[in-house]
């Protein structure tokens, strides 16, 4: 039963992972952060969301869904990683690790992510106070992270 589990929760992460990717714009890598920001943090996602929470919570006494979790994350890591390297190649970004940077930002989403699914910040997008952080944290303009 722990490898249903752990195989549902993959499937379903990795099918958002992939949507996400998909509606990236055609833009340069600090929009396409930006727009990833909008799209995760969209209140339409927040069913994924309760996924995500509610296997943080089960993986602590299911180890297979846990590796499955572990590695669901390394994969978001990756694709936010990418994304901040691929400024970085364009020089929009300043030089720096993508790493770590991208754990933060990860870490950011899933935060105001879980906030949402019980109504805490609900007069708050949450969008705009990320898209400044992120600014910061990245160590370029706010307006960088809008394709508008």
């Amino acid at each position: 039963m722990d490898d249903l589990v752990a195989d549902t929760f993959f499937d379903i992460v990795s099918a958002e992972l992939d949507e996400v990717r998909a509606l990236l714009p055609d833009a340069p890598a600090p929009a396409r952060l930006g727009a990833m920001l909008r799209e995760t943090l969209d209140p339409h996602r927040r069913d994924v969301t309760l996924v995500w929470v509610q296997a943080w919570a089960l993986g602590t006494r299911n180890a297979p869904l846990a590796e499955r979790v572990r590695t669901a994350m390394d994969a978001w890591r990756a694709v936010i990683a990418a994304e901040i390297a691929r400024g970085m190649d364009a020089g929009v970004i300043p030089m720096a690790d993508p790493e770590p940077l991208a754990w933060h930002l990860l870490a950011m989403i899933d935060g105001l992510g879980a906030h949402g699914l019980v109504g805490w910040g609900s007069d708050i997008d949450p969008v705009s106070p990320l898209r400044r952080a992120v600014a910061g944290l990245l160590r370029v303009e706010v307006g960088a992270l809008s394709a508008d």
